[in-house]
């Protein structure tokens, strides 16, 4: 028969020292492994980052070249904006000028019809007189015409 062992306090003490002792060797073998493992995982996400870091680098050059040209494309609005309240002034100067001229032109010609009315009211009974002498010396001549 095997012999048994009493369980004494002393024998108990060192089985729990035996088992601690084991145990924080594995715990600390867990905790190495842990971190060699989150090390691992940095090492990679950072290899990765670094990647998304250099494609996000290109896309801010990328942005950077579009807002390169939409500043290039506002100055060229801005330009021909100023060109095109340029031409609406210049248009507008001309406008008046036509304006004027037409209101000269409409003066001069109501100045010269206003003439000719005067004209023809004085003239007119000289003219009368005039067709009336036309009219007799084509009736003589065609008197003498016939006659000859």
């Amino acid at each position: 028969m095997a012999k048994k062992k009493e369980i004494t306090l002393d024998v108990l003490s060192e089985q729990i020292a035996n088992l601690a002792k084991h145990t924080d060797y594995q715990i600390d073998d867990l905790a190495a492994m842990t971190m060699r493992g989150f090390s691992d995982m940095q090492d990679q996400m950072d290899k990765r980052f670094d990647g998304v870091d250099k494609r996000f680098e290109a896309v801010n050059k990328r942005f950077d070249d579009v807002y390169k040209r939409f500043d290039d494309i506002d100055q060229k609005f801005a330009s021909i904006d100023h060109q095109f309240s340029q031409v609406r002034a210049e248009i507008s100067s001309l406008r008046n000028e036509l304006r004027s001229s037409v209101a000269q032109i409409n003066s001069r010609l109501d100045a010269i019809e206003k003439m000719a009315k005067e004209d023809i009211a004085v003239l007119g009974d000289e003219i009368f007189v005039l067709k009336k002498r036309i009219e007799k010396l084509e009736k003589n001549y065609l008197e003498l015409k016939n006659a000859h």
